[in-house]
């Protein structure tokens, strides 16, 4: 893997857009871009010595719901639960802030079974068992990974100037 160097999306957004909320700033890819061509915009962001901006959008559905109930065969046990697919999708862009444009795309996507039981003995509920295969962090991961591979090919052609 690349040394990559990360600087938390707090303390560019400190730097980039001084005195203004979460709220109040630029958040899509498209919105950036002319920000990224401004002389001004740069030299507010120079100290963080950074080559590429990387905007995030995470994606996170459910769907297919549905209940299921299970009884134990001779014995005072029974469950019930809810369980569901669940998918998240990420996608992230990446900006060459030097030259001050899009670089490129990477996404990851990750599906799978989630949901929860609560086990029954007699008539007396006991704790619920959630289960999940941890979409998310299994999508984030494997993003990590290319992105990586993605700059470190991108330092291969281009090199960080300092």
């Amino acid at each position: 893997m690349p040394d990559i160097r990360i600087v938390t999306a707090t303390k560019f957004r400190d730097l980039a857009f001084p005195n203004r909320s979460f709220l109040d700033t630029p958040r899509s890819p498209q919105s950036l871009i002319p920000y990224l061509k401004s002389a001004q915009f740069q030299e507010r962001i120079a100290p963080l010595r950074i080559r590429y901006l990387i905007i995030l959008d995470i994606e996170d559905w459910t769907y297919g719901r549905h209940i299921e109930v299970a009884t134990g065969s001779g014995t005072p046990l029974w469950a019930f639960g809810q369980e569901w697919e669940r998918s998240v999708q990420i996608e992230a862009v990446v900006f060459d802030i030097k030259e001050g444009w899009e670089s490129g795309k990477v996404t990851s996507s990750s599906t799978g079974k989630s949901g929860a039981v609560i086990p029954v003995c007699l008539c007396i509920p006991l704790f619920p068992i959630p289960y999940s295969p941890a979409q998310g962090s299994r999508a984030c991961h494997e993003l990590g990974k290319t992105l990586a591979i993605f700059i470190a090919g991108r330092y291969e052609t281009e090199p960080l100037s300092e």
